[in-house]
């Protein structure tokens, strides 16, 4: 579910891209607006070859919580609250740096400068506007492209390549920045799991 997570966290940019500027500038400037937005809120679906998730994400600084069914994730700024289904349990960790990179937007965002080739995509519908970013190193993921609304300065898509050359389509809606948002919505809430789920202190 990490990957999910990386793939939800690096969708979460709200600027324009003009031709004008360059994929570094890009980049720059979604750190620059994300760390300047606020509180952030916005829904998502990921849909491939093993089924649909639905879920929301909320952001403030460094603080972020991702929620579906499936799997739920809650980060203060120092401590991690990740939920599986599949596992049926509640891991608590202090993320590393590295680790943050699979979560954080705008960690992952910093890595994409130096462990990422980023060229633009090759969209071709009005108004719209992507960047490509290729891992510099063997991953699962082959290739990940995102687009914008360049009017409106929100993404709108992504589509993930894997390198087995399986493609999942990740679309963003109804994202909202300047939200309130207290601290409790970063960290672990035992009545978003089932009742009795097992809480595992990793630290």
């Amino acid at each position: 579910m990490k990957k999910i997570f990386s793939l939800i966290a690096a969708m979460l940019l709200a600027l324009p891209v003009t031709s004008a500027q360059t994929t570094s500038m890009v980049i720059d400037r979604a750190i620059e607006a994300l760390t300047a937005a606020g509180g952030i809120t916005a829904t998502y679906t990921l849909a491939g070859d093993n089924g649909t998730i639905s879920g929301r994400v909320a952001m403030r600084g460094n603080c972020f919580a991702m929620l579906a069914d499936e799997a739920k994730c809650w980060f203060d700024g120092k401590t991690q609250w990740a939920y599986s289904a599949a596992t049926g349990e509640v891991n608590i960790t202090e993320p590393t740096a590295a680790e943050l990179q699979l979560t954080n937007p705008i960690a992952t965002l910093r890595a994409a400068k130096t462990e990422f080739i980023v060229t633009r995509g090759d969209a071709r519908q009005p108004g719209i506007v992507t960047l490509r970013l290729t891992p510099k190193q063997r991953t699962n993921v082959r290739n990940v492209q995102l687009s914008f609304d360049n009017k409106t300065s929100l993404p709108v898509s992504a589509v993930i390549m894997t390198a087995d050359g399986q493609a999942a389509t990740l679309t963003i809606s109804n994202l909202k920045t300047g939200q309130r948002l207290p601290a409790s919505a970063f960290s672990f809430d035992k009545q978003m799991v089932p009742p009795g789920t097992p809480v595992v202190d990793l630290r």
